[in-house]
């Protein structure tokens, strides 16, 4: 069992999917012959959350609760968790609030700044991306998606 307690430590670190050791991806069906069933109900819970986009995953902002939630990019609204009924913004990812989104206004206000050419959202999750130096290749850090920075595609 120690290629599966190794292989299955990754799942805790949030690497899915697993590969064992020898190079052999590892199905969930098979792996909960090896677990226990408190490792495979967390290992079930990730393999949902991790088969929704990161574009669209949002954790319930009530620390206890962390449930995830599901958001739509760049859509403003308060979004209700199912298991405690806390509401977590969209855009800042903080307590529900009404009315505008000071991220959001903040980000609007970083646009119309002189430094614009040095900021873009990313063209599928609309997260702020800056471009320091290098190429002009990027990979947004809230979706992965990659783009040229200059035209977009």
């Amino acid at each position: 069992h120690t290629c599966t307690d190794q292989t299955f430590g990754l799942i805790r670190q949030s690497a899915w999917p697993v590969r064992c050791p020898c190079n052999v991806p590892v199905t969930l069906n098979h792996a909960q012959h090896f677990l226990t069933p408190d490792t495979s109900a967390l290992i079930t819970r990730r393999v949902k959350e991790w088969s929704i986009p990161g574009e669209q995953r949002l954790w319930c902002v009530n620390s206890p609760c962390n449930t995830l939630l599901i958001r739509t990019p760049g859509v403003k609204q308060n979004i209700p968790c199912t298991d405690c009924s806390f509401q977590t913004c969209s855009i800042c990812r903080q307590l529900g609030h009404e009315g505008n989104c000071q991220i959001e206004e903040t980000t609007q206000q970083t646009l119309a700044t002189s430094d614009a050419q040095k900021y873009k959202r990313c063209l599928k999750c609309d997260q702020m991306i800056e471009l320091n130096t290098g190429c002009q290749h990027i990979t947004c850090d809230e979706c992965s998606y990659e783009f040229c920075y200059l035209c977009g595609q």
